[in-house]
This record gives structure tokens, C-alpha cells and sequence, in this order.
């Protein structure tokens, strides 16, 4: 199992501490400098293409963010379904309640995160609910997952770890104190975790 101190020794490579986001001190940091040039480096052409050969039959999106320290997949869990152009018309189709795994995969070192994001709209109310992979997601597919994941070098986060604060570390969006493993390893624009 991944060790914390492990996890913040890599984030502590790539995000200075104490201090203020965005200042010009912070841009000359070496931190931030490595940050840059090791998301621009890291591409994962072809993990898409892996991902939806062991997603067959599910649609599968991309979520490309410029400077983000990961790479964010949206797999809908709708067998057979293809996305709409329209989301209230979408889970209209789904009877109101649509299920998404949530793929991330950190651009700074070999990890990876999974979960669920379950949407519900009901009498013009959404409600947006995170769950554990496992009680959504069938077994063979998260095993298909992690043995790919694997064959590669990555290792899987815990939702306890990705929820860790990190000390000392600021972001674009999160202030010191408030800077998750998540907001450092994947996307510093999640929050539902």
C-alpha cells in the first residue's frame, strides 16, 4: 500500500512550500519549473485508446486541461449508451440518474485514481453523489483496469490519501491548509471528493 510521507515527498518535487500561487516568486521556484516541464513531457497518447479497448461498448471522454497535473477520463456506465448533446436530455433517456467512473491518472508520477459520480435529475434539482468504484462498477472491468494500470507501472490511491492535505503547498484554487493529494497529483479544479 502507498505510503502518505511517500506520496508528499513526490508532491513536495513539484510545488514549493509556503508559498503564495502565482507570484512571481513562486514562477522562479525550481518546484515550479519541474512541474511545468514534466506535464508538458507526460502525454499518454495512448492511454485513451487502451482505456476504451477495456471499456467496450461504454463511451468514453477525455477531459483535456491545460497545466493540470493529470489526465481526466469520464467513462459513462450505461452500456451501449452514447452521449447526447444535451445532458437534461441524456438523463432524461437514463430515467434521471446517470452514472459516470471517474478516471485520473497523474501526469508527476505513476498513480491513479478511480471513482463514481452519480447524477440525478429530478423535478428541475440536481444532485451530484461520489462513490467507491465497487458499488457501481463490475468487478471484471476494475480488475481490467488495475491489470492494465499495472502492467504499466501505476498504483492506485486511496479516497483516504487523495483526501489528505498536503502542508505547506498552495495551488491556483486551494489555499494553504486546504491543498488535497488530489488537487497536487490530478486536477486542483475537483472538489466533490
Amino acid at each position: 500500500m502507498m505510503k502518505l510521507d511517500y506520496i508528499i515527498s513526490i508532491i513536495y518535487n513539484f510545488y514549493p512550500k509556503h508559498c503564495e500561487y502565482g507570484s512571481k516568486y513562486y514562477k522562479k521556484t525550481k518546484e515550479y519549473k519541474k512541474y511545468l516541464k514534466h506535464i508538458k513531457k507526460i502525454k499518454y497518447k495512448n492511454m485513451e485508446k487502451t482505456i476504451d479497448k477495456v471499456l467496450k461498448n461504454y463511451y468514453l471522454k477525455t477531459w483535456p486541461i491545460k497545466n493540470e497535473a493529470g489526465i481526466h477520463f469520464s467513462v459513462l456506465l450505461h452500456k451501449g449508451q452514447d452521449i447526447l448533446d444535451d445532458d437534461v436530455m441524456l438523463l432524461e433517456s437514463l430515467g434521471g440518474r446517470r452514472l459516470d467512473l471517474e478516471v485520473y491518472i497523474s501526469k508527476l508520477t505513476k498513480m491513479y485514481y478511480l471513482y463514481v459520480m452519480e447524477t440525478i435529475h429530478m423535478n428541475d434539482e440536481w444532485t451530484f453523489k461520489v462513490f467507491d468504484v465497487d458499488k457501481f462498477v463490475d468487478k471484471e472491468i476494475i480488475s481490467n483496469l488495475e491489470i492494465l494500470f499495472t502492467q504499466q507501472g501505476f498504483s492506485r490511491l486511496t479516497r483516504d490519501l487523495i483526501n489528505e492535505i498536503v502542508p505547506g503547498i498552495e495551488t491556483e484554487l486551494h489555499y494553504e491548509g486546504e491543498v488535497k493529494v488530489f488537487h497536487c497529483l490530478f486536477s486542483d479544479l475537483e472538489n466533490m471528493l
